[in-house]
């Protein structure tokens, strides 16, 4: 019999067996991590061109949530609030819901980047309809910025506003009264502050208008601000300074921009002169557009913290109407100029103090004419979309996606776009409320509406009130879009 000994590997066969199996896990962990990360950029196999290709993330979501999905032919397992890595390309999207209109939109995917679809609006097939408020009579209606008020004027030549506020399914009333009637005064509320607790108020007589500066919760007119009493006749124009409610942004008689602030008593000497346009950035700036000659125009800006050094950042040619509108868009600023027909939109290196010497450079964007010259020039959404509206319709430039859209309306629209949320303005023609999304895309007829005033939604997104003429009365009705 023979006995085979046993005999101990070498220290050395050891160690390189150890090395061996130490690089092979080495190897195995480093590809496995190299193709986590190729998954987490978007990469994947396309087997209709058999090539690894990067692809892109698409985020959907829509009110009411739980929406099936379909993008191009596939059907997503997975309901709203949902996300998928599709390859490059042009799809058809879906969302469908029990009860609901479809929501339908032609996408394109570009790789490695984001697609954010958060914003679908399903529209209930059959909209339940109730009755928030009653009017004898209702003249205008005004909502506030965050869509939670309305200030009612029941009658053009009666100085008392009726205030709703509106909480889900619930509303609340309160008068105000501005002041003592004044024969042959109409009443208009102006506009509502940033942080929605005054209103402006026009009281015009004879073509002279007084301006009235409000509290949302006063009850007596011993409270209400006379600023043209106060500060003389010649308050041509004034808006709410971004800045605070008692701080306002004027255009005298002959058109300088001044500023106010009520709470000192104080009126500004002329910061800018003969202003034709303006629109503020944040609540640091003002674009402006203002008049240097017959055939020449001034566009720059001014800092609220440097008013004595305007700043003039380009010379317009032009002998019509200059517009300007302003936004900031992930910190960068953006700038729309529409001169005639032309819209121009630039990107700014920066925005220092208006008094700074340093540098600014204005990239240009895009150019689009329009078929008439704009009504209306806005940045909404966070600065995201680039609003045109003249009077056959809107163009629409997303500085997200550098997309140019148009839409067009039935009939010629005189009020600016009024909007429900920040994807959704609203047309209110005196027949119908015509709900759209920001390109006029998924549009709906919410309501048969004999009336023009404004509507709101509510922050859920469940409710929309809009007001309603009858026989012989106003309805304010609840519209309800979630049938949960």
């Amino acid at each position: 019999m023979v006995t085979t000994m046993y005999r101990a590997p070498s220290k050395r066969r050891q160690l390189t067996q150890r090395i061996i199996v130490y690089s092979l896990m080495t190897l195995g962990v480093g590809a496995l991590v190299t193709l986590l990360v190729f998954l987490m950029l978007g990469y994947r196999f396309n087997r209709e061109t058999s090539t690894i290709q990067q692809g892109g993330l698409v985020q959907f979501n829509s009110k009411p949530t739980d929406a099936n999905i379909r993008i191009g032919r596939a059907e997503l397992r997975d309901r709203t609030p949902a996300k998928i890595t599709v390859n490059p390309g042009e799809y058809p999207v879906t969302m469908r819901r029990d009860g609901y209109h479809d929501w339908n939109k032609d996408v394109l995917v570009e790789a490695g980047k984001v697609l954010w679809l958060n914003y679908a609006q399903l529209i209930p097939k059959d909209i339940p309809v109730a009755q928030a408020a009653e009017f004898e009579s209702v003249a205008q209606v005004k909502a506030s910025l965050n869509g939670r008020h309305l200030a009612i004027v029941r009658m053009a030549d009666n100085p008392v506003l009726d205030m709703v506020r509106i909480n889900g399914a619930r509303t609340d009333r309160q008068q105000i009264e501005l002041e003592k009637p004044v024969p042959g005064t109409a009443y208009r509320v102006a506009e509502w502050s940033y942080d929605n607790e005054r209103l402006l108020v026009a009281a015009t007589k004879d073509k002279k208008t007084r301006w009235l500066l409000a509290k949302r919760q006063t009850s007596t007119a011993s409270d209400i601000i006379d600023l043209t009493a106060r500060y003389g006749e010649s308050l041509r124009d004034v808006r709410f300074d971004p800045r605070g409610n008692e701080r306002l942004v004027v255009r005298t008689d002959g058109n300088d921009l001044r500023l106010l602030n009520v709470s000192e008593d104080a009126m500004s000497s002329i910061i800018v002169p003969d202003v034709e346009h303006s629109s503020f950035y944040g609540t640091d700036h003002i674009f402006y557009v203002s008049r240097t000659s017959k055939e020449s125009r001034s566009f720059g800006y001014v800092s609220f913290s440097d008013t004595a050094n305007p700043r003039e950042l380009k010379q317009i040619k032009e002998t019509g109407p200059v517009k300007v509108a302003a936004a900031a868009y992930f910190n960068d600023p953006h700038v729309a100029i529409a001169t005639g027909t032309m819209v121009e939109i630039y990107r700014l290196s920066g925005l220092p103090a208006s008094g700074s010497e340093e540098a600014i450079t204005m990239e240009t964007l895009s150019g689009r004419t329009l078929p008439t010259a704009p009504r209306f020039l806005s940045i909404r959404s966070g600065g995201r979309f680039v609003m045109m509206q003249h009077g056959g319709g809107f163009a629409t430039y997303d500085i997200e996606l550098e997309k140019h859209t148009m839409t067009s309306l039935k009939g010629a629209e005189t009020q600016e776009l009024r909007w429900l949320d920040r994807y959704h303005p609203y047309v209110t023609d005196g027949k119908q409320l015509l709900m759209m999304e920001f390109d006029g895309a998924n549009q709906h007829a919410l309501a048969t509406l004999t009336t023009r005033f404004d509507a709101v939604q509510t922050d859920d997104g469940k409710y929309v009130y809009a007001m309603h003429k009858t026989d012989d009365a106003y309805e304010l009705r609840r519209y309800q879009l979630n049938l949960n």
